[in-house]
């Protein structure tokens, strides 16, 4: 899973259009599956797997779900709602960021390098 998290955030950093939608956003995402957790650390449009130093607290989001449903989660072909409702995914954070989120997916998901 962190190989994919990786490609994620790496495809995420080359599609510099889809970071208007982070300019302002302080988060920490969790994503869980059935073996490891990694988290992504998103600072005003800056992106890492390793802890920024956020000079207000970040909102925090947890994802859970099995390792082929994230699969198709970070590769778009899954929303996040969409996983929520059929029960596949667990999904802990604010409405607000929940969608913000699920835009980023589908995004990057669906425009690879």
């Amino acid at each position: 899973m962190k190989e994919l998290i990786e490609y994620f955030v790496k495809n995420l950093e080359y599609k510099k259009h889809i970071f208007e939608l982070l300019n302002t956003v302080k988060l920490v995402l969790t994503i869980e599956n059935e073996w490891e957790s990694c988290s992504i650390y998103i600072d005003n449009g800056m992106v890492s797997m390793s802890p920024i130093m956020m000079e207000k607290k970040p909102m925090k989001v947890k994802i859970q779900g099995d390792s082929d449903v994230i699969s198709l989660l970070l590769d778009g072909s899954l929303k996040l709602r969409e996983g929520a409702i059929r029960d596949e995914l667990q999904v802990v954070g604010s409405f607000r960021n929940k969608l913000l989120l699920e835009s980023v997916f589908y995004l990057v998901g669906k425009s690879r390098l």
